[in-house]
């Protein structure tokens, strides 16, 4: 992972795949260059699904979470 994107690990995010246009919102699990895959570029991983091809860091929108879940 970037190190300077960890204070976002976690947060919701929203992010335009580079691929097809397609917008993806969730929780940033991981951003970063896949050391497996190094011509895939930059990728993320938001909610579990991973291999999110994006244009750069500026991509990734922090947003508020729609739902919030109290404790009982």
């Amino acid at each position: 992972m970037i190190e300077e994107m960890l204070p976002f690990k976690g947060q919701w995010v929203c992010v335009i795949r580079k691929d097809d246009g397609v917008k993806i919102c969730g929780t940033l699990d991981w951003v970063g260059y896949n050391e497996h895959f190094p011509s895939w570029g930059l990728c993320c991983t938001i909610s579990r699904l991973p291999g999110i091809k994006i244009e750069s860091l500026a991509s990734l929108t922090l947003m508020e979470p729609r739902v919030t879940i109290f404790p009982v």
